[in-house]
């Protein structure tokens, strides 16, 4: 088992491969031919992208945080859509890209999900486990 500072060092240096995968995307060109088409047909597969990747890093940030709770959970979806915004503006510079509101709000949507989800399921899988050890329903 890992003590437990280094499984806090790890969970924050999941936070920065997401952060630093997350940046790398959104700024190389986007593959000729890719799919526009998203699940459902609601909305393109790009806000999908944009939805999984913040709230990947909102979970892995809440995750990786000190905190519980919905405050907590709060903050880290926060953090998660300014990195997001912050992307967005770099993205202005690069020629191949644009800015895109709608891919802020798959951020913003995305990032409450993710760290709804590390708030909420977490915490219920954790006390399920526990109860399975002691050999209780």
């Amino acid at each position: 088992m890992f003590h437990r500072a280094a499984r806090n060092r790890l969970r924050w240096v999941v936070v920065g491969c997401l952060a630093v995968g997350l940046l790398v995307a959104s700024v190389i060109s986007s593959p000729a031919g890719a799919a526009t088409g998203g699940p459902l047909g609601l909305v393109g597969l790009d806000k999908w992208l944009h939805a999984l990747g913040y709230g990947a890093l909102a979970a892995a940030i809440a995750a990786a945080g000190s905190g519980r709770g919905p405050r907590a959970a709060l903050l880290a979806a926060l953090a998660a859509l300014c990195y997001g915004v912050a992307v967005e503006a770099v993205q202005a510079f690069v020629p191949a890209r644009r800015v895109d509101a709608a891919d802020v709000v798959a951020n913003g949507v995305g990032a409450v999900v993710g760290a709804t989800l590390v708030d909420r399921a977490v915490p219920a899988v954790r006390r399920t486990l526990v109860r399975a050890r002691r050999g209780r329903p």
